[in-house]
């Protein structure tokens, strides 16, 4: 909607008011012109279905959150959602915490894609190419870097670079001393795109780099915002000439009410995709909603961003004025929670899998490179085998007679353990042979950091509290050997004697 401000005119305007601005992009060619432009124009067809495209004849309509990070990504995923998008205006503040204005540059990107992509690895990821970082051949590299770091599509839009990332467009008329200003209200001023047919080219080249890998290309056009009155139909005419240069689906952005929604889905070809911006122009509404006017791709590429930005400003004061957190830890993510976010426990098994199958890895037989019929190598070979048949004997007599050794001593039940190294309390029971457990008479060996962690051994009765328990006793050198008794405990503290969730081992003696 537009509004009209009337005000009297004076010098004291901060808005850099000038009438050559109500023409922004105003090397925009009409609907006619572009038509018949001398940019390639024909769509290549694609041999492969993508996943998007999958996606979008499965659910009929696919809902993507934005995401900035791989911690974010992972959460997307977590949540159930069937696809994500890496917003540039995300990316651009979490990284650089600067504005959505052309400083994040594509390689920074095609990095934070990649991490993105292998947080969620499940889900397919587009990514914001945002004005491709150049001409065709720049489109050429960027969209090969994306396709390398594991997107699934890129979006690739035809403002003027360096862009800008608003949607204000202000006109100015001088009339009886007055100034009258039609102000298409948005996030930030100045937007202008670049010729049509230009674009077109790059989405031509795209379309070229793309081949018939699995990427959804989607074209989108900034030229709603150049002007109040023909940027609307400026944008779906656009739309359309780049779903023929090439593009899988057409992004128009920032229509202001549901008519100009309607529209875009009945004039425009294709797939289309509808941006959902908390405080944007675009009034929200829900999947099905957008479905009903004719859209397939619902993005919201900055909600996460706009949720974590509040979080953390309302966390972090009341951290500043209270001093503690201990009042508000419903605001927080729990130990677990988190580890649970991040899958820690997948890692420790995997960890325990790969030293259980590295126990039954053995070396390959010795191989000469002397010819097998030479004199030489069969006298080698044959000492080799000599060698091995003596040594594997005597092994299996060693371990013979250290068994009965145990037998006679009666101590069946002990052994030695060690536990530890760096961060010795990540120790972790499913790291031990399956099926162990501890007796009485076995010795733990605990390695540490005497200046990070205590070893508190607890009797029985288990370790409930928060502080070491009275009687407990606490060894504090940077090695340890102590021998299991009936019933008793093992944790692993810090310094202060604190077990705090996730820290605490136990080892118990049966």
């Amino acid at each position: 909607m537009s509004m009209v401000l009337m005000a009297a005119r004076t010098a004291t305007s901060i808005l850099c008011l000038n009438p050559k601005h109500s023409a922004l992009g105003s090397n925009s060619k009409s609907k006619a012109n572009i038509k018949h432009s001398g940019y390639p124009t024909v769509r290549m067809q694609r041999k492969t279905t993508t996943r998007i495209q999958r996606l979008i004849e499965d659910e009929g309509i696919v809902l993507m959150p934005g995401c900035y990070d791989a911690l974010s990504a992972a959460i997307v995923e977590k949540t159930g959602f069937s696809a994500g998008f890496v917003s540039g205006y995300a990316v651009s503040a979490s990284l650089l915490g600067k504005p959505d204005i052309g400083l994040l540059t594509p390689p920074e990107m095609s990095a934070t894609a990649r991490t993105v992509c292998a947080a969620a690895p499940l889900i397919p990821i587009i990514a914001d190419a945002d004005t491709g970082g150049g001409n065709v051949l720049n489109i050429q590299r960027t969209v090969k870097d994306l396709i390398a770091a594991g997107a699934a599509g890129c979006f690739l839009e035809d403002q003027a670079w360096p862009k800008k990332c608003g949607r204000i467009c202000i006109t100015v008329l001088f009339m009886f001393n007055l100034i009258v200003l039609e102000m298409e209200c948005g996030h930030m001023h100045g937007k202008q795109v670049i010729p049509a047919e230009e674009h077109a080219a790059k989405i031509a080249s795209a379309r070229d780099a793309i081949g018939d890998s699995d990427f959804f290309l989607v074209a989108r056009s900034d030229a709603r915002a150049t002007s109040a009155k023909t940027g609307l139909s400026e944008a779906i005419s656009r739309a359309n000439l780049y779903m023929e240069a090439g593009a899988d689906a057409c992004f128009v952005e920032a229509p202001r009410d549901d008519d100009e929604l309607k529209e875009i889905g009945r004039r425009t070809k294709g797939y289309r995709v509808c941006n959902m911006i908390e405080g944007g122009v675009t009034p929200l509404h829900t999947p099905e909603e957008l479905k009903a006017m004719g859209f397939h791709l619902i993005v919201h590429s900055l909600t996460s961003v706009y949720a974590s930005a509040r979080a953390l400003v309302d966390v972090l004061k009341t951290l500043k004025a209270n001093g503690t957190t201990r009042d508000n830890l419903q605001k927080l993510a729990t130990f677990e929670e988190f580890n649970q976010l991040i899958n820690l426990e997948s890692w420790f098994e995997l960890e325990a899998r790969l030293c259980r199958e590295k126990e039954l890895v053995h070396f390959p037989k010795l191989k000469s490179s002397v010819p097998e019929s030479s004199e030489n190598n069969l006298g080698f070979m044959e000492k080799i085998r000599e060698f091995r048949g003596s040594a594997g004997l005597a092994m299996i007599i060693s371990k013979v007679v250290l068994l009965c050794l145990i037998v006679l001593a009666g101590h069946v039940q002990a052994a030695t353990y060690t536990v530890g190294g760096s961060g010795g309390w990540t120790f972790n029971v499913d790291s031990w042979p399956k099926g162990k457990s501890f007796k009485v008479g076995d010795t733990i060996v605990f390695n540490y950091d005497r200046t990070i962690h205590n070893v508190v051994a607890v009797n029985s009765g288990g370790y409930t509290g928060c502080t070491t328990l009275a009687g407990a006793k606490v060894h504090k050198s940077g090695q340890d050997q102590i021998k299991l008794v009936k019933g008793q405990n093992f944790f692993i503290c810090n310094v202060a004697g604190h077990c705090e969730s996730g820290m605490k081992i136990a080892i118990n003696a049966a």
